[in-house]
């Protein structure tokens, strides 16, 4: 995964945000409705992320982070590598796992190996999202492109708990394999240069 071309991008993602009300310069707080506005600092240098209202759930970079590579190690997917950054000043944040013991064939010369990627965000431009796919070599020049096969998001809420990342790992590591048998199949199967063009057509 490229790095956002953004000069507030950083690798530094394990800082703590916590919500604090708002208030107006005549010093009463800011309501939409009945709700206060919260503003979504971050502790480490007070930088207001994003607003909210008391029902957007904080859920900290680290606390994913760790939640996943725990589920990982309990699904026996060691071996990893990762990368993992923020942008517009902390706002945003990306992590990607890549698995190079994990791959399949889908044809002759023609291998994929497993990633993941990981998305939260605290100004509500995302939740927390993770897609699991099937990396795949496009050309001759060493590109790759992500087929994106399992996606998961969940909103930022008081009912959002991690528990739900373990096992979603696991039902997507049994996709995978799955896919692979997929991508195998229509491998195997010829297709002339005008079916080719209409099924171009229909995806555009």
């Amino acid at each position: 995964m490229r790095k956002p071309k953004n000069p507030t991008t950083s690798s530094k993602y394990d800082y703590q945000v916590v919500q604090e009300p708002l208030f107006s310069r005549g010093g009463k707080p800011v309501m939409i409705g009945k709700s206060p506005v919260m503003g979504n600092f971050r502790t480490d240098n007070n930088v207001c992320l994003g607003t909210s209202t008391e029902k957007y759930e904080i859920v900290n970079n680290s606390k994913i982070v760790d939640s996943v590579e725990d589920a990982l190690s309990k699904n026996g997917l060691s071996g990893f590598t990762s990368q993992k950054f923020v942008a517009r000043d902390g706002a945003r944040f990306y992590g990607v796992y890549d698995f190079p013991t994990v791959t399949g064939k889908v044809a002759n010369g023609d291998a994929v190996g497993m990633r993941l990627t990981l998305n939260n965000s605290f100004d509500r431009s995302t939740g927390v999202d993770f897609t699991l796919g099937l990396m795949r070599l496009a050309c001759l020049n060493g590109q790759m492109t992500l087929v994106a096969d399992t996606s998961v998001t969940k909103k930022h809420s008081h009912k959002l708990t991690l528990d739900f990342i373990t096992d979603a790992i696991h039902s997507c590591t049994l996709k995978f394999e799955e896919s692979i048998k997929d991508f195998g199949t229509l491998a195997k199967r010829e297709i002339t240069q005008e079916q080719g063009g209409l099924i171009l057509d229909n995806l555009a």
